[in-house]
Parts: C-alpha cells; sequence; structure tokens
C-alpha cells in the first residue's frame, strides 16, 4: 500500500520541488524591483528576505503569490494593465499607479503571517501603508474594518496566545485559537480547519485568492456552516485513509493541505481536481459518502506529488508528442499523453485502497472497483509507453505503475465481478474508437 504511494517519495519530490519555488520567489522579487514596483512601506520592501526566511515556503498561498505576481510583472513588462484574474485576488480600493502592487504586497505579508502564526512564531509589524478593508490573516481568518481606512498604517502583532490588530481607528484582538476578544472598530470572521487523523486541514473559503473560480472545476461551496457540516464527513474520510495508511494520510496532509468543496446535484456525476498553478489547493466533491471522498483525496494528492515532480523534472522527452489525441480509460474526451501518464499514476493508488477497503464485509462492491482501477492503469500506461518519449523519470514512473497494478488485478482475477468489469472496460473503449490508444 504506502509502496506504491512512495514509489515517488513525497520527501524527495517536496523538498526539490520547494528549491525551485524558492529560486522563483528571488526571481520574482528582482523583476519587481527592476520594473520600480517594490512599494515604499520598509517593510514590505523586506518580503523577499522575510519571505524566504520562513523554515517552508511551501504553501498554497505562497504558491497562489508567485502565479499572481508573475502574471502582474508579465503585464507590466508589456506595458499594459494586468488582466482582471491576475488581480481577482485584490479588492482595489485606490486609483494610485502603485496601489496594485502594495495590495499584492500585502497578500505577501499575509502569506508570511500565515506560516508564522502556524509554528506558533511571535512577531511585531509595523506596515506604513494604508491597510485594505479586508486585511488577511491567513488561515485564522480575515479582519474587516467597519470603515475604509483612508489613512495610517496598520501594526500586528502575535505573542504567547494573542494576535492583535492596530490601526488609526480600530482594535481586534483574537485568540490563536481564532476566537475574537477585541472587536473594537471592525470584526474578526475566522477561518476552517479541521484536526484529523491525517493532520490539520484548512477550507480556506474566506480566502479571495484561493477561492477565485479560475482554479476550480465546479461551484465552490462556501457557506461556512454547509462547509463545517461537510468537514465531518472529510474527518471520517481522513481517518478511514490512516486507517488504510498513516504514512499515506500524512503524506495525503502535505500534498493537500487546503481543502475547497465543491457543489455537485445529487445524482449527477462528481469530479476532484487540482490546479498545478496552486499546488497544495485541492477541490473535492462535497458528497456524503466517505468512500467517494477518501477516494478523491488520494487521487488529488497523487496528481499533486506528480505536479510538484514536474516542476522539477519531466517524465518526457523534449520531442514527446503533446497532442490532445490519445484514449484515456477514464475520459470521454481526447488527453495528451501526459494527462494519460497521471490517470495511470493516480488510479493505481485508488485501487490499492480499494482493495484494503475489499478486506471489510461492509464493503463488498470494492473488490469489483479495485481491479477496475487496475486494469484502467495497465490500458493507460501501454498507451503511454507506446507513444510517448519517455525520460528515465517517466521510465521509473511507467515501471512503478506496471509492477503494482499488474499485482492488483492478479488479486482480484478470479472475483465474481470479474467479467463485468471486463466488459465496462471494452464498452469505454468501443464507445472511444476515434481516440487514439
Amino acid at each position: 500500500m504506502t509502496a506504491y504511494f512512495e514509489s515517488v517519495e513525497t520527501d524527495v519530490v517536496l523538498t526539490a520541488s520547494e528549491l525551485f519555488l524558492r529560486a522563483r520567489i528571488s526571481w520574482l522579487f528582482e523583476q519587481f524591483e527592476r520594473l520600480g514596483r517594490i512599494p515604499s512601506c520598509r517593510l514590505l520592501a523586506s518580503m523577499p528576505s522575510m519571505l524566504l526566511g520562513l523554515h517552508s515556503v511551501e504553501h498554497p498561498r505562497v504558491r497562489h503569490w508567485v502565479t499572481t505576481g508573475g502574471a502582474l510583472v508579465a503585464a507590466w513588462n508589456r506595458q499594459r494593465d494586468p488582466s482582471a484574474s491576475a488581480a481577482a485576488h485584490i479588492q482595489l480600493d485606490g486609483l494610485d499607479a502603485s496601489r496594485l502592487g502594495e495590495l499584492h504586497f500585502l497578500h505577501a505579508l499575509s502569506a508570511w503571517i500565515d506560516r508564522s502564526l502556524y509554528s506558533e512564531a511571535s512577531f511585531e509589524l509595523e506596515v506604513s501603508v494604508r491597510p485594505p478593508r479586508i486585511l488577511s490573516l491567513g488561515s485564522l481568518g480575515d479582519v474587516y474594518f467597519h470603515d475604509e481606512p483612508s489613512q495610517g498604517g496598520v501594526s500586528i502583532a502575535a505573542a504567547g496566545e494573542l494576535v492583535e490588530v492596530r490601526t488609526r481607528d480600530a482594535h481586534i484582538r483574537i485568540h490563536r485559537n481564532g476566537t475574537p476578544l477585541v472587536q473594537d472598530g471592525g470584526r474578526f470572521c475566522n477561518g476552517i480547519t479541521a484536526k484529523t487523523d491525517a493532520g490539520v486541514f484548512e477550507f480556506p473559503v474566506h480566502d479571495a485568492g484561493l477561492t477565485d473560480p479560475q482554479w476550480a472545476t465546479a461551484p465552490i461551496v462556501r457557506g461556512k456552516s454547509a462547509v463545517r457540516a461537510w468537514a465531518l464527513t472529510f474527518g471520517s474520510a481522513a481517518s478511514r485513509i490512516a486507517l488504510f495508511s498513516p504514512a499515506v494520510a500524512a503524506a495525503c496532509q502535505r500534498l493537500a493541505p487546503c481543502i475547497l468543496p465543491l457543489h455537485f446535484s445529487s445524482g449527477v456525476a462528481f469530479s476532484s481536481s487540482s490546479s498545478e498553478h496552486v499546488l497544495g489547493l485541492t477541490f473535492l466533491p462535497a458528497v456524503p459518502e466517505v468512500d467517494d471522498v477518501a477516494e478523491s483525496l488520494i487521487h488529488e494528492a497523487l496528481h499533486q506529488k506528480l505536479f510538484h515532480l514536474e516542476s522539477v523534472a519531466s517524465p518526457f522527452q523534449k520531442d514527446s508528442p503533446t497532442e490532445e489525441r490519445y484514449y484515456s480509460p477514464w475520459r470521454t474526451d481526447a488527453r495528451p499523453l501526459r494527462m494519460v501518464l497521471h490517470g495511470a499514476y493516480v488510479f493505481v493508488g485508488v485501487g490499492d485502497y480499494w482493495h484494503w477497503r475489499s478486506t471489510n464485509d461492509d464493503a463488498p462492491q470494492s473488490r469489483g472497483v479495485a481491479l477496475l482501477r487496475a486494469l484502467q492503469s495497465l490500458r493507460a500506461v501501454e498507451t503511454v509507453h507506446r507513444h510517448a518519449h519517455l525520460s528515465s523519470v517517466g521510465q521509473k514512473i511507467v515501471s512503478a505503475i506496471n509492477r503494482h497494478a499488474e499485482r492488483l488485478a492478479e488479486m482480484h482475477s478470479d472475483i465474481p465481478e470479474a467479467s463485468a468489469v471486463h466488459e465496462r472496460l471494452c464498452a469505454h473503449r468501443d464507445m472511444h474508437a476515434a481516440w487514439v490508444e
């Protein structure tokens, strides 16, 4: 079980990926400086050293800031205004040419605050620029000022169990557990986190950047009462994965620490997704079935791992085909070889989970699902092997998929559901015969 999940080692991949992220952060600040977009505020101007001084910068908020920052730089390099999507996380509250850059740097500060509070650090910050109407404190939550700050800066401090925010007209004091203690001139809206057997996950429904619809594939559920109710289902799913494998559960938390639930109507096929532009942010179906949520989390964690790997070393050689014309056993549309490989890789891990579930009397259908996922992965990896020009990294991934999928298929080859599984596999292929296999 754990052996397949770690056939691409989580520690190695995340460490290498973070090194590239740190290099990207350094480059981005150099571009802001070259373009004259560094804010005049001394604290914000020191954000490069502050961010890079963190023990770890690997988090969706940092990734989001880097992605949107890259889009801002690209627009300014062309001497154009940024697109709406590049600045969707910013509530622009001024006409000054410098204001967009200030607010973007304040989002970097929010990411730094989030990571510092997570590590239980103490700090005192004095920001000399006008704060936004909504000040993000990362996963802790947001401060909403009653009146739009017109002048002056903001001080933010954390010591012991308290976090304090002060402006000229407001004083907010919060316990680190998210309980507001003083709300003078503003109010605090806390974030949602869940402590599970797999670790602590955040549901960042209050975060304007992470809830930007451009990252999602379906409507995001943002109502806090609904999210808190579904978080109980998610917690049960995380506990079930921890029973399956504590190591896999812990890796899921590291690879997908931020979860946003997606709305799907009853009876409609649901799906999960991840954006490779904001690694660590995962969208899961807000469905009531614990096994479906558990499968989706494992599925997306494995996608995330390959995205991290691809940011460091491609599984394909440069001359490998990239067209979207290849058959995928899970899809109704043609796919590029890269995503066919992704599917094969993640569904073997999903199949391992269903194999474990098949040992429980309350999940008799799991045997057929485990066999189906194994056979789908074998068919997909054959397509990749037949048409792709793989790098040494890609060859190792394909070898691991083949080895584990064959083992999984063999363990379930004589189950009563086997003939129905094979018929389903062939029927799907016949329906999409136009795609290259």
